[in-house]
């Protein structure tokens, strides 16, 4: 009975002192970050690479974002494309709901279940962390640096990585029945004085890399009209014409 009462004693104790532990996390990261809820919108755009077994073809990214709402434009910068810059792609998320817009598919409400694929603010607003979702699992380390370890509460599979040192994001993993999907931020660098962005995102789906984003220019607090995110849907194009074009 003595052992059994012991065990638990040290059990609660361990629990507490992690919990201490996270609570002190937590507060120093919303400390240093505590300036950038100043930041009420943004313009960016990146240089992006995106790779497959046979070969990389690179694109523009630009992302506006005010609040809650936020557009990004996706746009091929492939020679071969240069005839088509119309199959360029829309993401919209009005502060609600989110919108894939191109002349393929015309306009699609993406389903609630989905959601989570089309946040286009994983990489661009590390800041925004919800630290009620997530509970701290201790320090890991990555790349030979020591991070912070915190896992969903609801989705154990689903982690962010904490540098210790300087309390970046580091990385965002998610694991599914199929795919490891892993996100890395790195590079960070300030910007107009005060904040602190990275510049280089990758991401890997299963062990291979898929993407390469690099920040090429940022404006943080721009203007940024609401028209900007109004939901219009492309003028749809001939896909079997298009094909035929690019195979001239």
């Amino acid at each position: 009975m003595k052992k059994v009462f012991a065990f638990v004693i040290m059990t609660l104790s361990l629990y507490c002192f992690a919990q201490n532990d996270a609570n002190e996390i937590i507060e120093q990261f919303k400390q240093k970050f505590l300036k950038y809820d100043s930041i009420m919108s943004m313009k960016a755009t990146y240089k992006t690479t995106f790779y497959n077994e046979e070969t990389t073809y690179s694109s523009t990214i630009k992302i506006i974002s005010r609040g809650q709402k936020i557009k990004t434009e996706i746009t091929s910068d492939s020679d071969e494309f240069k005839e088509v810059q119309q199959l360029s792609t829309t993401i919209i998320k009005d502060g609600n709901n989110i919108y894939l817009i191109n002349p393929i598919t015309g306009k699609v409400k993406i389903k609630d279940e989905d959601k989570n694929n089309y946040l286009q603010d994983k990489g661009t607003q590390f800041w925004k962390l919800n630290f009620d979702d997530y509970v701290y699992n201790g320090i890991q380390e990555i790349n030979k640096t020591q991070t912070y370890l915190f896992s969903k509460k609801d989705d154990k599979n689903s982690k962010i990585f904490i540098d210790k040192k300087n309390l970046f994001v580091v990385q965002q993993q998610e694991i599914s029945k199929s795919d490891t999907l892993l996100l890395s931020f790195e590079n960070y660098k300030k910007i107009q004085s005060d904040y602190f962005i990275p510049h280089t995102i990758i991401l890997k789906i299963n062990g291979k890399k898929i993407m390469l984003m690099e920040l090429k220019n940022i404006i943080i607090n721009p203007k940024v009209d609401d028209s900007e995110f109004e939901v219009k849907e492309d003028k749809s194009i001939d896909i079997q014409e298009l094909m035929k074009n690019l195979g001239q």
